[in-house]
């Protein structure tokens, strides 16, 4: 009986384990989609604070 005991802990480990991982490598991927962001997120204020803004409120045309 206590090896079995002993077994389901170390499953519930490695999943826990695994689970963790998981989830770290999700938090690094959402850091570097909001460090991407922020750098687009600077590069429009300077644009604004320059009055560089006219072509991210009016876009040229497609075609253009």
């Amino acid at each position: 009986m206590e090896d079995t005991k002993f077994i389901d802990l170390e499953i519930k480990i490695a999943y826990l384990e695994k689970n963790l991982d998981d989830l770290n490598k999700v938090i690094i991927d959402q850091q570097n989609q909001i460090s991407a962001l922020r750098e687009k997120l600077d590069e429009v204020d300077e644009k604004v604070k320059h009055g560089e803004a006219n072509d991210i409120i009016n876009p040229p045309p497609p075609h253009h």
